[in-house]
């Protein structure tokens, strides 16, 4: 509802939301810190067995929750069209983005498993409640409650970002075009409002792993095709980013994901068929599209 009516609002909402998030997270850190461990041994392992680990599918299955916790590093890029200053707030959105969101989440990963053990964590999605709970005992409540107002600043931020992708896609495309209009403030409504009832409808598809898994997947494999594009952009091309090593950080970045894409294949057939199928499908309504625009 408060991304339907201006820029002006939405941003204010995703300004508070998002400034409640980055305070929580820096208090978990804190307080993870400050306190020393209950629990002996912990899931904390300085070790070697990592260098094995690195070669097992299940390792490379795992990396999908990883990349899926750093989604959103590149949305800066998507609207461009809102952003002041363009050249300056850009590139200062992505580094400064990049780094914090990094640290925050290698500091408060550390946190939760110096306060819990390998054991309690296995298998579980509720890893902030366990970890506290062996600090300040079993009310934590407040934990679960915070971490469902500081998601309200990540569906906010996907879906204002979501939306505008949709846009862009239904301004090319006859058969989303619908999807295309705006209010008078330039606010792509109607997009909202489908990826909203898209969201609830995934919802109530399946359970949370499945859904995780291929959406996670798709997502993995679009990013793999952008990313990929890179390497047709020519030096000379380039505005905001001049080096000659811009195409290292891609050509590392698609090795990790091919990796990951393959064993997440291998290791979650059901789950990645299924995500190869909707691709397979926005493939085939791309062409019925170029058809029907054709035809008229």
């Amino acid at each position: 509802v408060f991304q339907s009516f201006s820029l002006n609002l939405s941003s204010k909402f995703q300004n508070i939301f998002t400034i409640l998030k980055v305070v929580f997270i820096v208090v978990l850190i804190a307080l993870g810190f400050y306190f020393a461990s209950a629990i002996e041994p912990n899931a904390v392992v300085f070790d070697t067995t990592w260098k094995n680990e690195l070669l097992l599918p299940a390792f490379a299955t795992s990396l999908v929750y990883v990349t899926f916790a750093y989604t959103g590093w590149n949305s800066a890029s998507y609207i461009v069209e809102e952003i002041e200053q363009l050249k300056r707030n850009l590139p200062k959105a992505l580094f400064i983005g990049v780094i914090f969101v990094t640290i925050s989440y290698v500091l408060l990963n550390y946190v939760f498993l110096k306060h819990a053990s390998s054991v309690a964590l296995a298998g579980q999605e509720n890893v902030a409640n366990i970890s506290f709970g062996n600090i300040l005992g079993n009310n934590v409540k407040w934990v679960s409650c915070f971490i469902a107002l500081q998601l309200i600043a990540t569906i906010s931020g996907y879906l204002w970002i979501g939306s505008r992708l949709t846009q862009a896609t239904a301004r090319e495309n006859k058969l989303w075009n619908f999807m295309a209009k705006e209010n008078k403030n330039r606010i792509p409504v109607r997009a909202i409002w489908v990826h909203s009832a898209i969201s609830i409808l995934l919802i109530f598809s399946g359970d949370f792993e499945v859904i995780f898994t291929y959406t996670s997947f798709v997502l993995q494999i679009l990013a793999t095709l952008a990313v990929c594009t890179a390497f047709f952009i020519k030096q000379d091309q380039l505005t905001i980013i001049k080096s000659k090593f811009f195409y290292v950080l891609p050509a590392i970045f698609l090795a990790f994901s091919l990796y990951i894409c393959y064993f997440v294949l291998m290791q979650k057939p059901k789950e990645s068929l299924f995500g190869l199928g909707i691709i397979a499908l926005g493939i085939v309504l791309f062409y019925f599209d170029k058809r029907i625009e054709k035809e008229n």
